[in-house]
């Protein structure tokens, strides 16, 4: 969704207050899917404080009447390993050989951070570190 500088600067400083509560915890990897035709992606495992940061999130973008309310697609995390390189034709081949790896994987998870797109990538545009439990 394409953000006003001032939304930007409301998401910003709401994030930074979540993150000031939110715990670090552990993301697990496992196993591989998809949406055809052209994504392959890694499963990330359910965790609850995930789950909490993406409900307190949604609720920000609400209350603030911030992106598209009506446009609500079902939280699905994963990571992405294939898009818009792969052709339609070369996706069940190649979601079947990332299937074969059995991925399985996790890591600690110490900040969360928003994303913005720069024409043809990618760029952590805010980034905040999760609270440190004493």
């Amino acid at each position: 969704m394409r953000l006003s500088e001032q939304d930007r600067d409301v998401i910003e400083n709401r994030i930074t207050s979540i993150a000031a509560h939110t715990p670090r915890f552990d993301l697990c990897i496992r196993g591989v899917n998809g949406f055809p035709p052209r994504v392959i992606y890694a499963d990330v495992m359910p965790h609850p404080t995930l789950m909490d940061l993406h409900h307190e999130i949604q609720s920000v973008l609400e209350q603030e009447k911030i992106g598209n309310s009506l446009k609500v697609y079902p939280f699905r995390p994963h990571v992405t390993l294939a898009f818009r390189d792969l052709a339609p034709d070369r996706y069940p081949d190649a979601l079947s050989f990332f299937q074969e790896l059995d991925l399985q994987f996790h890591w600690p998870v110490h900040r969360i951070s928003r994303l913005r797109h720069y024409q043809d990538h990618w760029k952590v545009d805010h980034a905040v570190y999760l609270h440190i439990q004493p």
